[in-house]
């Protein structure tokens, strides 16, 4: 799995063609983080 520091930049590194798109890249990140289990070795397998 990819760390979650990565994930976020990504998320909000990514081009937009509108502007409600950045939004949804940061939500639909979050919601992933907040799935992923609470150890660091979890999350960054």
């Amino acid at each position: 799995m990819v760390p979650q520091a990565t994930l976020f930049i990504t998320g909000n590194a990514r081009p937009t063609a509108g502007g409600g798109n950045a939004m949804w890249e940061r939500l639909k990140v979050l919601s992933f983080n907040n799935q992923i289990p609470k150890t660091e070795q979890d999350a960054t397998l």
